[in-house]
């Protein structure tokens, strides 16, 4: 009985020097929009934990909310939509871009819409370009922007546009008997909002550099290509080589072409592609971004996504859904693209490693909220084109919204991606 009675003191006592701890104060997130994509956002939404989604407002020109999540888990939504034609020429597209991440990894993100972020300003002016020293009788490629030009004869010189306003960078070379460029030249920051033009030395032209590549990782049958650009920091890309085969083996090797860092000013950067595409579908592939070339060795991501849909749900719109198996990536990216006769439709998601709850995912519903157009519902019936994906990331770089929403790279930097595709219209 006294062994009870000391028992229950203590037991008192201890209730009685318990101090009673604040709830926990709530994860904010701040939501941006990326600067020039704010005129093409019709909604913006956010997701606390698994509860309903509801829609946000702007204050004093951004976004943020509340997470009471105790996991701190929340997924944000922006519905993109862009538009253009008259008559039967006319066009609508709705891009829901969604991002489900946690506190813990990030509590201030920058969203862009996907489509304005490739698309460029609108090209109003020219630019004379006119080659100083060239290759008698040779014939010259100009590159500006994603443009090409040629020139054949004196006086070697070209007027170029359309062009947006603004600097750009501007390529020369010559190409040997198999199309590759041999030698180049790159004259920086030519200003197409100032009068006149650009005069391009081509005695400042260098050699192409050749590398030795090894793919390692290959399924035996795939198709590999290997594929070098040169990229400006001013938005001139020009391809340097391109090969490719049908592997039997578990390697490939090749060559591979690189501007020299001499030719290279901040924010230029040459940038290494390889993929392969199985006979299941399966694409591995691999971008390195680097100043100066080498000899090389890529490995292709291993594993499989075992790529499935989920049963469809109908609400105001299909919602779709994908199963995959986990590969431990640095994040996930899927993708939902259905047509109707009158509307292409592209769910865009990217999921990270924190939020991730299994390996699944399903569009979020979003149809009931106030700022949701009914003009965007459809039913499954309606959709006469679809194609879904899902693509494991993989990154030693730090996940950047220039990495997890348009898979860009900082220089010396390399991504991994492996990504398996369904057409769902196949099971009808």
């Amino acid at each position: 009985m006294r062994v009870f009675f000391l028992a229950l003191l203590v037991s008192l006592a201890l209730v009685g020097c318990r101090t009673s701890e604040p709830p926990a104060e709530p994860d904010r997130v701040t939501v941006s929009i990326a600067e020039g994509h704010e005129g093409f956002v019709r909604l913006v939404a956010y997701q606390d934990g698994a509860d309903a989604w509801r829609e946000l407002d702007a204050v004093d020109g951004g976004y943020s909310f509340e997470v009471t999540d105790e996991a701190g888990r929340y997924g944000v939504a922006l519905v993109c939509y862009y538009h253009g034609g008259t008559g039967v020429d006319a066009w609508r597209y709705l891009e829901p871009v969604v991002f489900h991440a946690t506190t813990d990894e990030f509590n201030d993100v920058t969203i862009p819409c996907i489509e304005a972020a490739w698309e460029t300003p609108e090209a109003t002016t020219d630019l004379t370009v006119t080659i100083e020293n060239p290759v008698p009788g040779a014939e010259h490629g100009i590159r500006v922007a994603g443009l090409t030009y040629w020139v054949r004869e004196a006086p070697y010189e070209r007027a170029l546009g359309p062009l947006w306003e603004g600097l750009h960078d501007v390529v020369v070379y010559l190409e040997d008997a198999s199309g590759a460029p041999e030698r180049l030249v790159v004259h920086h920051d030519a200003d197409t909002s100032a009068p006149g033009g650009v005069s391009v030395d081509f005695d400042q032209s260098l050699s192409t550099e050749v590398f030795d590549v090894t793919v390692e990782g290959v399924t035996a049958g795939a198709s590999v290509t290997v594929i070098s650009d040169l990229v400006t920091k001013n938005g001139t890309w020009k391809q340097l080589s391109n090969s490719g085969d049908l592997v039997d083996t578990t390697s490939y090797e090749t060559t591979y072409r690189a501007a020299p860092a001499a030719l290279l000013e901040a924010g230029h950067e040459n940038r290494l592609w390889v993929t392969a595409v199985d006979g299941s579908g399966s694409r591995r592939t691999v971008e390195r971004s680097f100043l100066t070339g080498r000899d090389t060795e890529i490995q292709l991501p291993e594993g499989d996504l075992e790529l499935t849909e989920v049963p469809v749900t109908q609400s105001g719109y299909p919602l779709y859904g994908l199963a995959w198996r986990d590969l431990d990536s640095a994040f996930t990216s899927v993708y939902f693209s259905f047509d109707t006769d009158d509307l292409g439709i592209a769910w865009e998601g990217t999921i990270t490693p924190g939020w991730s709850a299994g390996s699944a995912y399903t569009i979020p519903d979003l149809s009931g909220l106030e700022g949701w157009d009914a003009a965007w519902n459809a039913s499954e019936a309606d959709v006469v084109n679809a194609y879904f994906g899902a693509t494991a990331v993989f990154t030693a770089s730090e996940l950047s919204e220039e990495v997890l929403f348009l898979w860009d790279l900082p220089r010396e930097a390399e991504l991994r991606f492996l990504s398996q595709y369904l057409d769902p219209l196949d099971r009808r």
